[in-house]
């Protein structure tokens, strides 16, 4: 938990760094793969909640809102992946952490979809 508390801070010590972008460029790689190896995301999805939780959600979107966007856009395409994959995750306390971790970012009604 203290390697993420200080990964955070130090990016948001710094307004050229983005504390998000890590998550993102994860997300991507992840969304990239054709099929998620379950072994990967019983350490990938603790660890990202764990991240999240180390990052002052609190003070919302502010000049991050574009890249929030990109966020969660790979963070929708990373759980309708997942929904498939339920059955076969040890635990699913992580996912449920990262979903309360987005709710608690103030602003986030912005960024609703319309499911189909």
């Amino acid at each position: 938990m203290q390697f993420f508390r200080s990964v955070a801070q130090a990016l948001l010590d710094f307004n050229e760094l983005n504390p998000i972008a890590p998550l993102q460029l994860l997300l991507e790689v992840l969304n990239s793969k054709k099929s998620l190896p379950g072994e990967m995301l019983s350490l990938v999805l603790p660890n990202m909640a764990c991240y999240l939780d180390c990052l002052p959600l609190e003070t919302g979107l502010g000049p991050a809102s574009i890249t929030w966007s990109a966020l969660l856009t790979q963070l929708e395409i990373l759980f309708r992946h997942l929904v498939l994959l339920l059955s076969t995750l040890d635990d699913v306390e992580p996912l449920l952490r990262i979903m309360v971790s987005v709710l608690k970012v103030p602003g986030i009604f912005v960024f609703k979809v319309s499911f189909q």
